[in-house]
């Protein structure tokens, strides 16, 4: 707070989302499943999407044509992964009135309720307010949202397959309970426990060998020979045509450690229905 000329705190009436107030200064936190969690205090802040386009590029300016005021978390306090990992905050971008989205557009920085994401192993891309097609290297599929009410991104997955086999899991088993949504929050993928022994099934007779979530041993070679996981989720006409289907290697949905051996990302293990994907889309673009 000491070096911002621009951050004011907020007090308690002025936040809708505070867990606590001390001496009237807004806090919020959050847990995570894995352990990790974080508290912060909220400030009021001016800032920006982006960063310099040029050297000549000056603070004002850039402020002046890009920025707004927004309410940031600055930690008081972080535990677990937020502590080893190297990105060490979250910007949330759920369709709420409290994102940078929504505060976005808003002051007029954008003009479509609309943005972007691109998860690559160099560090991706975030754009708000439309979508950049000269990034891409196919076309763009699109998959509807389920729920306009709904603070998530819920989709409707009509199948899952390895190798291009169809498994036997039933569509209303897939999109049962709380149904499926894309969360880019979420390290791995998550789908109902029904579905676990057919996936096993499949995968071993595809491999040759048992998938693990706990600990795979694989060389170079025998990681590139595992089979192709694919995803399909529904298309915008509802009638099969515009179908979306994600296939996915083995290099994205195994995660290797320091030690040689890869850690199963996809689960069968939602208990209620239901699920969650993130690292399997690999290109996400929403109207927030």
């Amino acid at each position: 707070m000491a070096k911002s000329t621009t951050a004011k705190y907020l007090a308690c009436h002025d936040f809708d989302s505070c867990n606590s107030c001390q001496e009237d200064r807004c806090y919020i936190s959050q847990r995570y499943m894995e352990g990790s969690m974080w508290q912060a205090v909220i400030v009021d802040e001016l800032v920006w999407v982006g960063g310099f386009s040029s050297r000549s590029d000056e603070i004002e300016g850039v402020l002046k044509t890009f920025g707004f005021r927004f309410p940031v978390g600055c930690q008081t306090k972080e535990t677990g992964l937020f502590i080893t990992q190297k990105e060490n905050g979250i910007m949330g971008l759920g369709r709420h009135r409290s994102t940078v989205m929504a505060y976005m557009l808003s002051a007029g920085r954008v003009t479509q309720n609309l943005f972007t994401l691109c998860f690559a192993g160099d560090g991706g891309e975030v754009v708000f307010g439309g979508v950049d097609y000269g990034h891409h290297t196919s076309d763009v599929g699109y998959t509807p949202l389920l729920d306009d009410n709904s603070a998530f991104y819920p989709v409707h997955v009509k199948r899952l397959g390895v190798n291009g086999a169809p498994l036997d899991i039933d569509e209303s088993t897939l999109n049962s309970g709380r149904g499926i949504i894309v969360d880019s929050g979420t390290t791995d993928t998550f789908f109902d426990a029904k579905g676990k022994r057919s996936f096993m099934k499949a995968f071993k007779e595809a491999a040759g060998r048992e998938y693990s979530e706990s600990r795979m041993e694989l060389s170079e070679d025998e990681l590139a020979a595992l089979p192709v996981i694919s995803v399909v989720l529904s298309g915008m006409s509802g009638n099969g045509s515009d179908d979306v289907q994600l296939d996915i290697p083995a290099s994205k949905y195994l995660t290797p450690d320091n030690n040689g051996y890869y850690y199963g990302n996809f689960h069968f293990s939602e208990r209620s229905g239901g699920g969650k994907m993130r690292q399997i889309v690999s290109a996400v673009v929403v109207p927030a």
